[in-house]
């Protein structure tokens, strides 16, 4: 059995949904063997819980190649993904060695992502 966590959206964020990257085509889910990350048609990946060696809470990335500067799915293009509808209540993923994943369509390795889960607490501890 697994455990499934809405996006955190925050004002500025809700705007994505527009585009089709809502709560109701968008979650992260956690099972007791793999973390699952999906953002509408924007972003797509099966993490199996092996590879995942950190998660922690964090604050906004800031500085030169954070690219966190706004809401939805981007990359530093450095294998860091942000999939976020907040720029708070962020949670830092690392993993072990990149795995594949999709964004709009086109495979990525992603070794790193920053999410906004509406629980990061919670979240974080069903990595554990």
């Amino acid at each position: 059995m697994g455990r499934r966590f809405s996006f955190n959206y925050d004002a500025a964020g809700s705007l994505i949904r527009l585009f089709g990257l809502g709560e109701r085509s968008s979650w992260i889910s956690i099972s007791p063997h793999e973390l699952h990350v999906h953002m509408g048609w924007a972003f797509d990946v099966t993490i199996p819980r092996g590879a995942i060696i950190r998660a922690e809470r964090v604050q906004s990335p800031q500085g030169f190649g954070s690219m966190l500067i706004g809401w939805g799915v981007h990359t530093n293009f450095n294998g860091t993904w942000y999939v976020n509808g907040s720029q708070t209540n962020l949670v830092r993923v690392d993993l072990l060695q990149s795995v594949r994943g999709r964004s709009i369509f086109i495979p990525v390795g992603i070794s790193t992502l920053y999410l906004s889960p509406d629980d990061p607490d919670e979240f974080v501890a069903a990595l554990r």
